[in-house]
């Protein structure tokens, strides 16, 4: 059992494993990436729940399946820019054939527009799943440089490399109140949630880090803005893309960087969705939806575990435990998010929770603010 509850966690990389056969192989098998993601909803829901809290004998396993995740999206980008590319200026053509007997270039030639798009697809659904998420791990131990590195290089992916600041500094302070731009409100759509989401993170980076400098006596350009100076990273990326297939491999940088984003803040948006904490209240289990699938918490490392998370949140992903006192989703992430971008069985699933939530879990000052906001809790 142990070995298993080790290696479970490896199942997303050589998910993207398979993602980058598949760009090699190019034509119709550049969807197998996003192939993988209905099968995934549907597995999720066949395995159902998992709320055991093993003991990891060897956490230095668990790290380094994280430590892969950066060199595999950045293969994975590599190859796609290749794909999109007419010349070849790192030679893969000469290391595909010399070391594993494939002619990319053929490969190239026989891949279509359309097929292209499913290869971007895929590679933004790894970029916001693994790429985002393990990055928001390494963040939490920023202290540690090479979490720190890792953690930047790949929120570079998604040119969003000063979400950090706000995460740490903003939404673990912040969840479930009204100012909090993680927190989805109730009613609100997820569209609108993650323009507001993106614009508030990143105006909350750059103007946290000029109200810090300026309390040190410095103008907001001085170089250790890091709002600013982490910037390179995703000016590298986007440089990479340029070098390595021009403006096409630009336009699909910025294309998928926002597509990788946009599912970061769908997992926000559901984490949190309708859940309030009065001003003052400390951040509780119950200002978090759990969410124990199986298979969710094995590719998204324990982060649907969130309620945990908030109560200690530089703890590493195998400690998050199961709580009997945090909301629970009634589905897994996939089919989550993917409700979540149709109103009317959005309002379906999330109503009866939300209700359950107002009874059972509010305290009387969150009743109070409900009712305050116009949405008076069930009785």
């Amino acid at each position: 059992m142990q070995a298993f509850n080790h290696a479970r966690f490896a199942l997303l990389a050589v998910a993207q494993v398979v993602a980058i056969a598949g760009i090699v192989a190019g034509g119709g098998w550049m969807w197998a990436g996003i192939a993988m993601f209905p099968l995934f909803c549907i597995v999720d829901e066949v395995l159902g729940d998992d709320t055991g809290n093993p003991t990891y004998r060897f956490p230095f396993v668990l790290d380094l399946i994280l430590h892969l995740t950066l060199p595999l999206v950045a293969i994975h980008s590599v190859l796609y820019a290749y794909f999109l590319a007419t010349g070849d200026p790192l030679g893969l053509e000469f290391l595909g054939a010399a070391l594993f007997g494939v002619d990319l270039g053929a490969h190239r030639a026989a891949t279509s527009t359309l097929d292209l798009v499913g290869g971007g697809v895929g590679l933004a659904l790894f970029v916001g799943s693994g790429g985002v998420n393990v990055a928001h791990e390494f963040v939490h131990r920023y202290r540690e440089p090479a979490c720190r590195v890792g953690g930047l290089g790949l929120l570079s992916f998604t040119c969003d490399a000063n979400w950090w600041i706000y995460h740490l500094s903003g939404h673990h302070t912040r969840v479930g109140l009204e100012d909090d731009v993680s927190t989805a409100r109730r009613g609100e759509y997820i569209f609108a949630f993650i323009v507001r989401s993106i614009w508030g993170t990143n105006a909350f980076g750059f103007r946290f880090e000029a109200d810090r400098l300026r309390r040190r006596g410095l103008p907001w350009w001085h170089w250790s803005n890091r709002a600013l100076r982490v910037q390179v990273f995703p000016a590298s990326v986007a440089a990479g893309y340029a070098w390595l297939a021009g403006w096409p491999g630009l336009g699909a940088y910025f294309a998928i960087a926002f597509a990788g984003k946009a599912f970061l803040e769908a997992v926000s948006y559901i984490e949190h969705y309708g859940l309030v904490r009065a001003p003052g209240e400390p951040v509780a289990p119950r200002h978090s939806w759990d969410c124990y699938r199986l298979l969710t918490n094995t590719v998204l490392y324990n982060l649907p575990r969130h309620a945990d998370h908030h109560l200690a949140g530089h703890q590493p992903y195998w400690r998050n435990a199961a709580r009997t006192d945090a909301p629970r989703m009634r589905f897994g992430y996939g089919a989550t998010i993917l409700a979540a971008f149709l109103p009317p069985l959005w309002r379906r699933l999330t109503e009866p929770v939300l209700a359950d939530w107002d009874a059972r879990l509010a305290n009387s000052s969150e009743r109070e603010l409900l009712t305050v906001r116009g949405l008076a809790p069930a009785t």
